[in-house]
């Protein structure tokens, strides 16, 4: 993916030049401790190492980028202050021990999904950042954490586990179809199949209902488990992971719709290290990460175009269900709205912010 990573650099001057100038706004008059004003020394800086841990495989453009982008933006603009160890695979903490790790401090900052954190912050958690055939576009996410009080509720869920929500995470493509070894062209091909899921509970409701076996796994089983006839398929983050990891030698068929488009991860921070930075700090590291979210969506969807030419070159088959079909799955997506929700109040509130605002947009009916 070379030419998808190509101008990378350039994009990290600009990007520099641009945070320095919003930071410089926003971080208090000239004399103060600013970006254009860092604190004054009398003594060298001494630099602060930063664990950061993502679930996203090394080798993905979305991991590969981050260097280039808020790893070196975060260092630069806090003159040294702030250096951050990067660390991918979910190597430091398993998933299901993310919570409990932030809130120990056994890593600064982590990379997580809250369906993910369901088992800890309650079944809003599998709601709050995005359901199977929610909203369409980054930009709805974006207006629904940041303006119509998402965010508040996803902040209310973690502050209990001495947790900081940084922000949501947005970079990643998450257009979210399968990969199969089987073809699945329509539901009725779905039954009997076991698949591993992602999206949470949700999802697995959504293609339980349709006769699929649900597989519960780490991504790093997956190709593994399809090679041994474990599972018959899996769905990912993006097209371009079935390229670089070589799905196409196992599986030889991408089946789409995506169910999860644009859902976000988030961004969560120990709330005892993020409290002891400075408010100039803190500032760097949440616009640093948003340029890196940005920039590495543009180029995680480029990459999965490019890779899905490459696939199809290498034998791979896509199939899209049929319409009736995806109307189908849309709406048996919206009855599991309604049962992931339950009786929990929480999850019952964030799950009418959204439905009110899907309903604003002539997505639902009800």
């Amino acid at each position: 993916m070379n030419k998808t990573m190509g101008g990378l650099a350039s994009f990290g001057v600009w990007v520099l030049v641009l945070a320095g100038t919003l930071l410089m706004t926003r971080c208090g008059p000239s004399g103060s401790d600013s970006i254009e004003n860092p604190p004054s020394r009398t003594t060298p800086v001494k630099t602060r190492q930063l664990r950061f841990q993502t679930f996203m495989r090394r080798g993905q453009v979305f991991t590969e980028s981050f260097q280039e982008t808020a790893g070196k933006m975060i260092k630069e603009l806090t003159h040294g202050e702030i250096e951050i160890r990067y660390i991918p695979d979910g190597r430091l903490l398993p998933a299901e021990q993310v919570v409990a790790g932030v809130q120990a401090g056994m890593v600064d900052l982590v990379h997580t999904s809250p369906s993910r954190d369901a088992g800890k912050i309650g079944p809003a958690g599998n709601i709050v950042l995005g359901m199977p055939f929610m909203w369409k576009d980054i930009n709805e996410a974006r207006t629904l954490f940041h303006h119509l009080g998402i965010g508040e509720i996803v902040r209310s869920l973690y502050a209990p586990f001495n947790i900081h929500v940084v922000g949501p995470v947005n970079g990643t493509g998450n257009n979210i179809g399968f990969v199969s070894k089987v073809p699945i062209r329509t539901l009725a091909d779905f039954k009997g199949l076991k698949l591993r899921i992602s999206g949470g509970r949700p999802a697995a409701d959504l293609f339980s209902a349709f006769g699929s076996i649900p597989v519960g796994m780490g991504m790093g089983e997956i190709y593994s488990s399809i090679a041994t006839g474990v599972i018959d398929g899996a769905s990912f983050n993006s097209v371009e992971a079935y390229l670089n990891q070589g799905f196409y030698e196992i599986a030889k068929y991408i089946i789409k719709p995506a169910y999860m488009r644009n859902y976000s991860t988030l961004l969560i921070a120990n709330k005892t290290m993020w409290d002891s930075l400075t408010s100039r700090q803190q500032r760097i590291i949440e616009l640093s990460f948003n340029h890196w979210y940005d920039r590495s969506y543009e180029l995680v969807n480029l990459a999965d175009s490019e890779a899905l030419i490459e696939l199809q070159a290498k034998g791979m088959e896509v199939i899209t269900l049929p319409e009736e079909d995806v109307r189908q799955l849309i709406k048996e997506a919206e009855k599991t709205w309604d049962a992931v929700a339950g009786e929990d109040p929480t999850a019952n509130k964030a799950l009418k912010i959204i439905k009110d605002y899907l309903r604003s947009l002539g997505y639902i009916e009800s």
